[in-house]
């Protein structure tokens, strides 16, 4: 994502402040004064690119209705036509959509998973609410409750064409520079709306970016802090685990497998905490005592 520039105001420590973003920007500052949380912002805004965490989201189901029920009303519009053209005004809908579940949902997601806690815990102490405006190809205001205020966003004109075919098994799409051409076997016509959604919001997904000047680089984080990573290794290192001994249903000759048994021996034991001790000397010889 080419993001330029990120404000905040009452998040976190930080009651209001700006960065304007350069290929290197270094945060310099004093303990608590908001150099974790901005840097951890920044990560969550610049990984709303990837559509991984888009498709994931628990309330995915709900952007994907909306989406469907848009389809569901161009598929009846054009019911008997082979070859149709999505109205300008649908597709503005539904990229206003797309980018409210990426900037709404997808980043409140984000900003939970990556900070470890509620949105809401984010505002600063002695205020109510957050707001974070983000500058990329677009500017946006977004609250800690995923509200996206009033914006104006200059939204891409790549024409989407439909094509009905009798010889066409399922649905398939392909780029041209100025349009997709999604084909659709008419089998396969019922079913597209539901669907078809994912593959219309991951095209959506894609065009908003494209309009970016500057091309995207992928986001990653280097955490600095020891403890995160010794704390969670644990648990990380079980659901690895667990998820080898489930492998067998994938049908993949080159998945590592586990047994269950195996499985459900060694996850308690990576799982076990450590207890504190202390030595006795009653009643006659040392011995500890947990």
């Amino acid at each position: 994502m080419n993001l330029r520039r990120i404000a905040v105001e009452n998040f976190g420590p930080i009651k209001k402040g700006s960065i304007d973003l350069r290929p290197l920007t270094i945060l310099i500052g004093s303990s608590n004064s908001g150099k974790s949380y901005m840097s951890t912002l920044i990560y969550s805004v610049s990984s709303l690119e990837t559509s991984r965490g888009l498709f994931r989201y628990q309330a995915k189901s709900d952007l994907r209705a909306r989406i469907g029920k848009e389809l569901r009303a161009l598929m009846r519009d054009n019911r008997g036509n082979n070859t149709f053209e999505m109205p300008m005004e649908m597709a503005q809908r539904m990229y206003k959509l797309v980018i409210d579940g990426m900037f709404g949902d997808h980043l409140k997601q984000n900003l939970e998973r990556n900070f470890r806690t509620h949105a809401e815990n984010l505002a600063r102490n002695d205020t109510e609410s957050a707001s974070v405006k983000v500058s990329t190809f677009t500017d946006l205001v977004v609250d800690l409750n995923a509200n996206i205020k009033p914006y104006k966003i200059p939204l891409p004109d790549t024409k989407y064409l439909f094509e009905v075919s009798d010889n066409a098994s399922s649905i398939h799409a392909a780029k041209t520079e100025s349009e997709w051409i999604i084909k659709i076997g008419k089998k396969s016509m019922q079913e597209f709306p539901s669907r078809g959604a994912d593959l219309v919001i991951g095209m959506m997904h894609g065009e908003l970016f494209k309009k970016d000047a500057v091309p995207s680089l992928d986001s990653y984080y280097f955490p600095a802090s020891r403890s995160g990573i010794l704390e969670t290794y644990p648990e990380a290192t079980a659901s690895i685990m667990e998820d080898f001994s489930y492998s067998v249903f994938a049908n993949d000759d080159d998945n590592p497998r586990i047994g269950g048994i195996i499985t459900d021996f060694i996850t308690p034991l990576i799982l076990l905490k450590r207890k504190k001790c202390h030595f006795s000397n009653w009643p006659k010889r040392w011995r500890r005592v947990c």
